[in-house]
């Protein structure tokens, strides 16, 4: 099994809730994080884009219980809650799910070290970055314009930094994982 502990509790709180939903189902995911729901159209009679809507809200709400879970967090923050919190801002203006990406914006800039001007991967692994880390940085740019606080963009701009100097190979492929000593920041090695 590849997923490693943390994941797979993880995946399986995710699996088992959105399971718990009548009319909602995943496959539980053997060797990623990636769960992608299936909505039963006919169950809720889906016929315009208002039904469907209110099935993501009933799916956000219980995304709410990750996000406060805050150990349950890792550098996934941005494609995972800008998908659904951010299109239901995006489209509806919706003010909750806009001070819940200012929530996770805030936890993952916390992620970030200083010394190494990188986002930390996972809370157990407190010096390594990986190259998904850069598909949430438009959380963290999206913060920016939202609040007009620069500290955001910063974060984001020196780990997109730190991600060019370290992870792209010379035949341009990437190293998927860096580590760094997460006292100093000194870069150590990458795989």
């Amino acid at each position: 099994d590849v997923l490693g502990y943390r994941d797979k509790e993880i995946s399986e709180f995710i699996y088992k809730a959105l399971n718990d939903i009548p009319g909602i189902s995943a496959v539980k995911p053997k060797a990623a994080f990636y769960i992608f729901p299936k909505i039963d159209i006919k169950k809720f009679n889906i016929t315009n884009d208002e039904k469907f809507a209110n099935i993501a809200k009933e799916i956000e709400n219980k995304m709410d219980e990750v996000i406060d879970g805050f150990e349950l967090l890792d550098h996934d923050m941005g494609f995972m809650w800008m998908l659904s919190w951010g299109a239901n801002y995006m489209i509806n203006a919706d003010e909750k799910s806009k001070l819940r990406l200012l929530k996770v914006s805030s936890y993952l800039a916390g992620r970030f070290n200083p010394k190494g001007k990188f986002i930390r991967a996972w809370s157990w692994a407190k010096g390594q970055m990986i190259i998904d880390c850069m598909m949430n940085l438009a959380l963290l740019y999206w913060a920016t314009d939202e609040t007009q606080d620069p500290r955001f963009a910063h974060i984001a701009h020196a780990h997109l930094e730190t991600t060019l100097k370290y992870s792209i190979r010379p035949d341009s492929s990437v190293n998927h994982v860096l580590e760094f000593d997460p006292q100093t920041g000194e870069f150590l090695y990458s795989l």
